[in-house]
């Protein structure tokens, strides 16, 4: 063996070490290190030494990564060679190289992602390949060393005497221990402003950097080895620590988060246990600061050898711990497992807290919502002590406390052991020592890891009414949409609605009566026919026959003719009665007897459809009026263009001037909807064609439909369609419709004023167009202001000339009405403008001039009214070109400027979703959600992917919108400022919270003026301006259009030249003179002024904008009533229903709709659209309302304004400008901005504006246009099925048209029998929506009776829907993040002072003790889920009930970088970026097929009963929802889980099995299923902690996972099960069950749970019988199939295999027995951090720890 000697020292004691050896051993240790004997012996006295060390840190820790080195001056012959001495010009520590930095060994490149770099010390690589740096390095570099993971370095050969030796440090780059830039904010080492928030900042000034540490020394080296009378010998030893020379302690902390939540004092739990019924309903809940206490366990034990407990603070600055909006993150600081470095470099536990890092921590922490702590308060919250999962002390049956002491012991929260468990009992000693392994009560955490708070939401329900229960209620609810966070799903109920209560007793009284209406009619309409074909005729002959035998015998022949005249008279008269009679009966005849059609409620729209009365026909009718429709020619009348009288259109933009974005709707010239399609190649659905046009009029807005008269006013708003072509001879149909808005419109909106202002209940979606503007960064950085900006879409060719700075104007400059500009005589400066000044304040310098002491007004962004910006100084220098000397730009033009732009590939790149309705996350990159359905060869076709209703991406379907430019402007532009260095910060442009997230300064921006005032927009109306002039306060909004120029006067008085006309005179010449203009004009009228505006054509005429808007405080807003401001839902049935129509569900800024309106959203300054409906396709209307100033008598007087140097001349307003090149405008209506495809920009070039004709106004091509081709792959789009369209008026059908017999869904198409009556001649009794009654009388009376009964019945289950009596609710659940706190009252009363015991508390009645506990140290808790010790299982309250238990979750490292650089499988698993504020997906599609599977059910239909067949959807107890419902709103609201969308489950997609499911139609009991999608890996890193390896292995293959450690607590919960029709005929039963699922809240029975089901929380694994989830039997690659909710399969593959064959459910869940059928649900995978929207918990986090920023260059 080698022999070796071991060298003994101390760690930072010895600093030299003489040694005694022989010259027999191989090598010598020291510390971590080994010397050779073959590098030690070369002469008899060495002449040099050996430099060994340690970094450490805390007393002992040894740091890795730390470079040291000996530092060697640049000699003086080197001094002379540039090369070397640019390369190392250090010849003292002090100096710098010429980048500023110091002499370093710290890496300029990246060690690892997210470490930011900060040396400039050279690689392996560039030695390789530069010969100047070896030279370099083999000589100045030669001594240095880098720490090993012990900290320790060796330095060998160093020539003896004495050294300087230096040691640089990253913090941020030591291993495992690395430090954050919040790390060293919290340890006081840096500040807020040294750091970049997540990230560290860089710079050549390493001293300045708080994360460098640079330590220098100097040393005397002694020779290594040598003859003791010659020389000293020994090991030179120099250690550095961080602690005691930098004041470095590294105290690691793990993140705690989580929030808490209540709901008012007027929704408790009663005394009785009662819940009021409003008690947890989203709407209604609360938030509220509050503290968190904490209790650790010490590394200190006590006489019994326990460890000892302590207190800590965790408010960093002495405050309460949980802000108002009853949120938290904590940095818990870690003091167990102390981790130090021994002499042999190994890392072993320290039992000294001041030697070694702390890596771990044992806490329980008490979450205390804000309250008084007194017992008398009538309402009170109580506290949670986290973890707290197990209430001792009960008997086995789960009825009762059988040991009080136990119970009290569970619920401790104290310094002393014996208070956490009874020292004298079993069960006590075994409390206590659970409590120190953490096994209930404390939660073991490590350091740089993320835990939530986990609790049980338990139902406790009791009281007769449906919601007298305890959970978080009616989360649909859309009146917070825009402040609060939506909670996930689990179950749901019916909710008493009182509205709909009405409306139903209305309905049951209004059924005889519409009887008897039905039956008058019927009697009428034969009567009529007996009169009109039976006595009317008979009469009019016998009045005929008798005036003829009347007249006949008042004629006499004789000898002459005589006549009766009396007689003659009295046959005539009956001729001519007969005559006029039977004139009567063939008019009659004429007359056709058409019935009166009543019209469907439909959800989601919420609205009536449209019918037309007395708009019947008949089957061969019908057939007609489709081939009619397929002409499309225009219609003369009132469907051709309606001139507007007061509208001037530029007849064209000038030469050379102008940019045309032409924006994308309106583009295709042609009306494309009546355009026949071209029949696509075999295999291809003629439907998809006829999607394609459909979806073009959507996405583009919608052409005027000029085949239809009075109709052109719809222009601009998508409207439904009916397109009609042939089909192989064979009249095929598609009908289409939208409420998203256009891309254009969708631009417009962003643009609007009160998108500035912050997102609020009246300002809904507000908040995203708000820039923060620093004038002058470089001198005046802290001051600033905010403003808001114009974003404008443009063909990619734009860019060439919309650079930085470029200012341009939507109004022609040619059009200007300013004389000041040419009508002076020339001046020096060449030209006829008037001559001016700087104004006052203005001060010239060498180099331009200084504006001093600006005050910059703008609006508050909370809408309150202006605020002042104060800017002490703004440089102004000037250009070659520029000059501020004369009158050079017009002042009735507004100007605007070009910050930045870039294509929108560039511009999506660095966008962030932090914000909710950010311009890319709503307004661009969005999908245009398209609802239709197809008729074709006597049929309906439903598409080959999708039916009714779809997802379409707009922008993918726009060819090359990746090269498509984003242009960013703002307006108001002070013309006469001068380049100057301005700073935007447009982080919330980007979509960050912060407007700083994303930079943009050049020196090239000019002044403006800001956004001012309120809400309203500034008018441009000269009636509202005193004297019409311009210069006056607007009396709308108390604001002026016009500001003073930040620089420039013009002359006032002017000065004085010969008159050309007579020269001994003189006159004054170069004043300003007044002028009169209309330019202003050309912007939205669209204000609470203008409110009675409609436009000016259509038959009948359009109601006015008013009918689909509000006139609000803060402008003109949309209705909520407005069909664009709602998207079309799932819809819901009840016991007795056939059928029913779905509803709509408002949009809302949080809940995903956005692709429309919101409700109350301000659309001020812009368009605004509506729809209403029509049984008759071509009766649809769309409304659009795009007002405009008039053009030609809205002329305003111009003048500077008033004051001793008047200079008003810098236009600044808040409306959209429509430019001068307005659209062929319709009906009064024109088209502003982004909507207007003829949008002239013109461009306005520094010099200024004097020349128009000559091209001096701008350069380039006009019309720079985007290309409007759609990619062929829309072409392939589908949809689900034609039941989706059933729900909207177009699509609906009657409900025996429904068939779904065979197990899938359809509906019959139009022209049907079904749609029609009995007998040869058919006529409709169905169309669009309406139900026609009394077709034909008598012989379809029965029918009649029938659908009248059918129509209530579907509509009061629509108004149902409408009114949200489907209350969806979250409990009997964990949720992950959040504490819900709800009220309880509270009577408690005390014991006189002199009672034995006095001053106690009575509290037997007092309170609901079901729920919470009074402890004996006066402190309500909520109770935690009953347990027996003895048979060590969860017994439940009475066996049924878990209460409210809670636990801690572990979500892994902190950030990515931890993953990264601890070489531990325990810190992989990184998920914290794949959660968000809440796991609630949209349930609107999952809604509507819920209802759908039961319109297609014979046995439902069949026993439809009126006005009450609602209640068939809530089948359960308390009438709950039916359980394959609950189900799936459950799974989707699971983490992983992808949403329910059209475009992630195609439906039949080809080589894929439906992933929908529906049993037997004809069965009594009809369920729904979906085979969700998700992502495995991320549910994985949650449960049960580990990485996939390979998905497509057994379980068992070892190759399959990589296990990460995690702790985790036994918790119980309740099962769900999955019942057959009858429990018995399991053949007749799939995966998804039926109905009557439901929680089973009893134990299981089996033989591994006695009790109820429990399981440690994150160790649940989809794969393990032992955790109760569903599992599929099908295949061996359950690895994947296992999905850990409701899916199977029935093979190996992993296409042709998803199945709801009960025989692919591996049943075997551990055990027989009861329970065989329930599994496990939720579990650990749904989570909420908190109510308020961008204020949750993991909001915060995001902000913390999730790098944002993005600095454009």
């Amino acid at each position: 063996m080698s022999k070796s000697y071991r060298i003994r020292t101390s760690p930072g004691v010895d600093k030299s070490i003489n040694v005694n050896i022989e010259q027999d051993f191989e090598y010598l240790e020291i510390l971590s290190l080994k010397l050779l004997q073959s590098d030690i012996y070369t002469r008899q006295c060495s002449d040099y030494g050996v430099v060994i060390g340690r970094v450490s840190v805390n007393n002992g820790f040894g740091i890795p990564n730390a470079k040291v080195s000996i530092f060697i001056p640049l000699e003086s012959e080197d001094e002379e060679n540039p090369i070397i001495s640019e390369l190392y010009p250090y010849k003292t520590l002090n100096d710098v190289n010429e980048d500023g930095y110091r002499y370093n060994l710290l890496p300029y490149k990246n060690s690892y992602n997210g470490h930011n770099a900060t040396g400039t010390f050279f690689d392996r690589e560039d030695v390789l390949i530069d010969t100047n740096l070896i030279e370099v390095f083999d000589k100045y570099y030669k001594y240095t060393a880098t720490t090993n993971e012990s900290g320790d370095f060796m330095i060998f050969g160093v020539p003896v005497g004495s050294h300087q030796i230096v040691m640089d440090v990253d913090l941020s780059d030591i291993g495992e221990f690395s430090l954050s830039p919040q790390d060293l904010v919290r340890m006081g080492v840096a500040t807020e402003q040294q750091v970049a928030g997540t990230e560290f900042k860089t710079s050549e000034n390493l001293r300045i950097l708080p994360q460098i540490v640079n330590i220098n020394k100097t040393i005397q080296v002694e020779p290594l080895w040598g003859q003791e009378e010659l020389c000293d010998i020994g090991i030179n030893r120099t250690d550095f620590d961080l602690s005691s020379e930098a004041n470095i302690d590294v105290r690691p902390t793990s993140v705690f988060m989580g929030s808490i939540i209540s709901s008012p004092d007027d929704s408790f739990v009663k005394r009785n246990c009662k819940p009021k019924s409003k008690l947890g309903y989203l709407c209604n809940l609360i938030t509220n600061s509050g503290d968190i206490l904490a209790i650790r366990q010490t590394i200190f034990q006590d006489s019994d050898g326990r460890p000892i407990l302590e207190t800590v603070d965790l408010s960093s600055s002495g405050g309460l711990v949980i802000d108002a909006n009853g949120t938290w993150l904590i940095d818990v600081p870690m003091n167990l497992d102390y981790v130090t470095t021994n002499e042999f470099g190994e890392r072993v536990l320290s039992n000294d807290p001041e030697v070694g890092i702390p890596t771990a921590g044992k806490y329980r922490f008490k979450v205390k919502w804000g309250q008084s702590p007194s017992l008398s308060e009538p309402v009170k919250r109580g506290y949670f002590l986290v973890p707290n999962v197990k209430e001792y002390g009960w008997n086995s049956g789960g009825t009762n406390v059988t040991n009080t002491t136990d119970e009290s012991n569970s619920y401790a929260f104290s310094l002393d052991w014996d208070d956490y468990g009874d020292v004298t009992t079993t069960t006590g000693q075994a409390m206590i020592q659970e409590a120190i392994d953490c096994g209930d009560r404390f939660y073991p955490m490590i350091y740089n890891k993320v835990y939530t708070v986990s609790q049980f939401i338990d139902e406790q329900r009791r009281g007769g009414f449906i919601e007298r229960y305890i959970g978080i209620k009616n989360n649909l609810d859309s009146e917070c949409d825009s402040t609060n966070n939506k909670f996930p799903n689990n179950d749901g109920n019916l909710r008493f609605d009182i509205l709909y209560i009405l409306f139903l007793l209305i309905s049951l009284v209004f059924i005889p009566i519409m009887f008897a209406i039905i039956i008058a009619m019927h009697i009428l309409y034969l009567l009529f026919d007996i009169i009109r074909y039976g006595l009317l005729p008979a009469l009019a002959i016998f009045a005929v026959v008798q005036g003829i035998s009347l007249i006949a015998g008042a004629v006499s022949v004789g000898f002459g003719v005589t006549f009766s005249w009396g007689v003659l008279a009295a046959g005539i008269a009956w001729l001519a009665f007969g005559v006029a009679l039977g004139f009567i009966t063939v008019k009659l005849w004429e007359v056709e007897l058409k019935g009166f059609s009543l019209p469907l409620l439909t959800y989601p729209d919420c609205a009536l459809c449209s019918c037309s009365q007395g708009n019947t026909s008949d089957g061969e009718d019908s057939e007609e009026a489709i081939s009619n429709t397929q002409q499309g020619t225009s219609s003369s009348g009132n469907g051709e263009r309606v001139p507007c009288e007061y509208v001037y259109p530029d007849p064209a933009p000038i030469n050379g001037g102008s940019l045309s974005p032409a924006s994308l709707p309106l583009s295709i010239q042609s009306p494309f909807s009546y355009t026949t399609p071209t029949a696509p190649s075999t295999g291809l659905p003629i439907s998809n064609s006829a999607i394609r046009l459909g979806f073009l009029n959507q996405l583009m807005g919608g052409q005027p439909d000029l085949s239809d008269p009075g109709s052109v006013f719809n222009a601009g708003a998508p409207r439904p369609i009916k397109m009609v072509w042939d089909n192989d001879g064979t009249a095929a149909t598609q009908y289409t419709n939208t409420l998203s808005l256009p891309i254009a419109d969708r631009v417009n909106l962003f643009n609007t004023k009160a998108k500035y202002f912050n997102d609020f209940t009246g300002n809904p979606g507000g908040g995203v167009n708000r820039m923060k503007v620093r004038f002058n960064p470089a001198v005046q950085y802290n001051e600033n202001h905010y403003d808001n900006t114009v974003v404008l879409i443009c063909d990619a060719g734009a860019l060439n000339k919309l650079n930085a700075g470029q200012m341009i104007s939507f109004t022609n400059p040619s059009r200007t009405g300013d004389i000041n500009l040419t009508d002076s005589v020339s001046n020096v400066f060449g030209n006829q403008a008037i001559t001016g000044t700087t104004k006052a304040g203005v001060v010239p310098t060498s180099t331009g001039y200084n504006i001093t002491g600006l005050t910059v007004n703008y609006s508050n962004p909370n809408g309150s009214g202006n605020q002042d910006a104060n800017y002490t100084n703004i440089s102004q220098p000037t250009g070659s070109t520029e000059t501020v000397n004369f009158y050079k730009f017009p002042s009735d033009v507004e100007y605007f400027q070009v910050i930045t732009g870039m294509t929108y590939n560039e511009f999506n790149s660095q966008c962030s979703n932090q914000l909710n309705n950010s311009l890319n996350k709503r307004y661009l990159d969005n999908y245009c959600k398209l609802y239709y359905t197809e008729e074709f060869a006597g049929g309906y076709y439903v598409g080959n992917t999708y039916g009714g209703r779809f997802n379409v991406p707009v922008l993918e379907n726009i060819q090359d919108y990746q090269d498509q430019c984003v242009v960013i402007l703002n307006r108001g532009v002070d013309p006469y400022s001068l380049p100057t260095d301005i700073e935007y910060g447009l982080g919330k442009i980007f979509g960050y919270l912060n407007e700083d997230d994303v930079k943009v300064r050049e020196n090239v921006y000019r002044l403006n003026i800001p956004i001012n005032g309120e809400f309203k927009n500034v008018s441009h109306s000269k009636n509202n301006y005193s004297g019409n002039k311009n210069t006056s306060t607007d009396s709308y909004t108390n604001q002026p259009l016009y500001h003073d120029s930040y620089l420039f006067q013009p002359d006032l008085n002017g000065y004085s030249i010969p008159d050309p006309n007579n020269p001994s005179t003189t006159i004054t010449v170069g004043e300003y003179s007044g002028f009169t203009s209309n330019l202003l004009s050309y912007y939205s009228r669209l204000d609470t002024e203008n409110s009675g505006y409609k436009p000016i054509c259509g038959d009948p005429s359009p109601p006015q904008v008013s009918y689909f808007t509000n006139n609000s405080s803060r402008g003109i807003a949309i209705q909520s009533n407005n069909w664009f401001s709602k998207e079309i839902l799932p819809q819901s049935i009840g016991p007795f229903d056939l059928l029913s129509y779905g509803n709509t569900q408002a949009n809302g800024p949080s809940n995903g709709r956005n692709r429309g309106y919101f409700p109350n959203e301000i659309v001020e300054g812009s368009t605004a659209m509506g729809q209403t409906e029509s049984n008759n396709i071509n009766n649809v209307r769309s409304y659009y309302y795009a007002p405009i100033y008039n053009t030609t008598g809205n002329t305003f007087n111009f003048d500077l304004g008033a004051g001793v140097t008047p200079n008003q001349m810098v236009m600044r307003g808040d409306r959209l400008p429509t430019s001068t090149n307005i659209l062929e405008e319709y009906c009064c209506n024109v088209f502003p901005l982004q909507k207007n495809p003829s949008l002239s920009m013109y461009l306005i070039p520094g010099q200024g504006v004097l020349e128009f004709g000559s091209g001096s106004a701008g350069t380039g091509d006009s019309d720079v246009g985007i290309q409007e081709d759609f990619s062929e792959e829309t072409e392939n789009i589908g949809a689900i099925n034609t039941i989706i369209d059933s729900f909207t008026c177009e699509g609906s059908a009657p409900l025996k048209c429904y068939d779904g017999g065979s197990g899938n869904m359809i509906v019959k198409p139009y022209r049907d029998n079904c749609y029609l009556s009995a007998g040869k001649r058919k006529k409709d009794i169905f169309r669009s929506g309406c139900y026609i009654f009394i077709q034909k009388y008598i012989i379809t009376l029965f029918g009649d009776i029938q659908r009248s009964l059918e129509l209530i019945s579907r509509n009061m289950i629509s108004l149902a829907a409408c009114r949200n009596v489907f209350s969806h609710r979250f409990n009997n659940n964990w949720i992950n993040g959040t504490l819900f706190a709800f009220p309880f009252a509270n009577d408690v009363i005390f014991t006189s002072p002199t009672a034995n015991p006095p001053n106690q508390p009575i509290s037997q009645g007092r309170f609901c003790d079901n729920v919470v506990n009074l402890h004996k140290t006066n402190n309500f808790y909520y109770r935690s889920s009953p347990y027996n010790y003895d048979t060590d299982e969860f017994v439940g309250f009475n066996r049924t009930g878990i209460r409210y238990p809670t636990t801690i979750m572990d979500l892994g490292p902190v950030n990515e970088l931890i993953q990264e650089i601890v070489m531990s499988d325990d810190y992989d698993g990184y998920v914290v970026d794949n959660l968000n504020s809440s796991t609630y997906s949209d349930v609107d599609e999952i809604l509507n097929l819920f209802i759908i599977s039961r319109l297609i059910n014979s046995t439902f239909l069949e026993n439809i009963a009126g006005p009450l067949a609602l209640l068939s959807y809530f089948s359960r107890n308390k009438l709950s929802f039916d359980g394959d419902y609950s189900q799936l709103i459950s799974i989707s609201s699971e983490l992983g889980v992808a949403p329910f969308q059209a475009s992630r489950y195609p439906d039949n997609p080809p080589g894929y099995q439906n992933p929908i499911f529906f049993n037997n139609a004809n069965g009594n009991n009809a369920a729904i299923g979906i085979f969700f999608s998700s992502n495995t890996q991320t549910r994985d890193y949650i449960s049960p902690k580990r990485q996939i390896l390979n998905a497509f292995t057994s379980s068992v293959d070892g190759c399959s996972f990589n296990d990460i450690n995690v702790f985790s607590q036994v918790v119980p919960m309740y099962q769900w099960d999955i019942k057959n029709d009858n429990d018995e005929q399991i053949s007749n039963w799939s995966i998804f069950g039926y109905q009557e699922n439901t929680w089973r809240k009893e134990a299981l029975g089996t033989v591994a749970h006695e009790g109820l089901f429990s399981h440690k929380y994150q160790d649940l694994d989809r794969l393990e019988p032992n955790s109760r989830y569903f599992r599929t039997n099908g295949g061996s690659n359950e690895t994947y199939f296992d999905k850990g909710y409701i899916y199977s399969v029935s093979g190996d593959t992993i296409t042709l295999d998803i199945d709801e064959s009960l025989n692919n459910w591996d049943l075997n869940q551990s055990g027989t027995g009861a329970g065989t059928q329930w599994i496990t649900v939720g579990g650990p995978f749904h989570f909420y951090f908190g109510l308020r929207q961008g204020g949750s918990a993991f909001d915060r986090f995001r902000q913390k720890f999730i790098n944002t920023e993005i600095i454009i260059n």
